[in-house]
């Protein structure tokens, strides 16, 4: 399988279907636009309508859950497809795509604060996003010093999605779509100065899912 234009067709998919959610919601997006001319934090300014973080959160709850469960039931049919195909070959390419596509994320985040990325030291624009999720879940700090940040997000759509299917589900491939998250740490922070680790997640029947960020070779 060539890798080539794998993460060029996943952004081209997610443009398409952001399109056709813009006409879908269309009052969505003037509640978003409002917000962002009000300057409210939660909806970053910058970002289009409506996958971004910041504009999820104005959608209720059940269109919310649908999309949520939408996009999982997609990506686990074609990853399972290909992994049974091609075997461990379609399995690092779904793990490069869910990285890059999380990087990429990250890189958007890291230009609101004007530096370059991998070289962020403000935990402040990493939880803007995770903050904004979703209308019925945000992220919380269960931890935070100068080292080390611990994120907890309860009621994860996608997480509860996994566990539901759990069954029939291959962990493995479900944790690279989650996976997708540490790809954003990088860009923000660099892979090199950080370790992130993800302790609890809900598919494995913890209560919430879990993040744990520190930064190297500080004390």
């Amino acid at each position: 399988m060539k890798k080539g234009r794998s993460f060029r067709f996943h952004m081209n998919r997610t443009q398409q279907v952001e399109k056709s959610l813009e006409r879908l919601f269309p009052n969505d997006k003037d509640i978003f636009e409002k917000k962002l001319k009000e300057g409210i934090p939660e909806a970053l300014p910058g970002y289009n309508f409506p996958l971004a973080f910041g504009t999820m959160k104005w959608l209720s709850e059940e269109v919310c859950r649908k999309l949520i469960t939408a996009r999982v039931m997609v990506y686990l049919s074609l990853a399972e497809k290909f992994a049974e195909k091609f075997g461990e070959e379609a399995i690092e390419l779904i793990k490069q795509i869910r990285y890059e596509n999380g990087y990429s994320l990250g890189e958007r985040l890291a230009g609101y604060t004007g530096k370059r990325v991998g070289t962020i030291k403000n935990w402040d624009i990493l939880l803007a996003g995770w903050e904004a999720a979703y209308p019925w879940s945000n992220a919380s700090i269960a931890e935070r010093t100068e080292k080390r940040i611990a994120i907890r997000i309860p009621r994860c759509g996608v997480g509860e999605t996994f566990l539901a299917l759990k069954p029939h589900l291959d962990l493995g491939i479900a944790k690279m779509y989650c996976d997708n998250d540490f790809g954003t740490f990088d860009a923000l922070f660099g892979k090199e100065n950080i370790k992130a680790e993800r302790p609890k997640w809900i598919p494995e029947c913890d209560s919430y899912c879990e993040y744990t960020i520190e930064f190297k070779g500080k004390k």
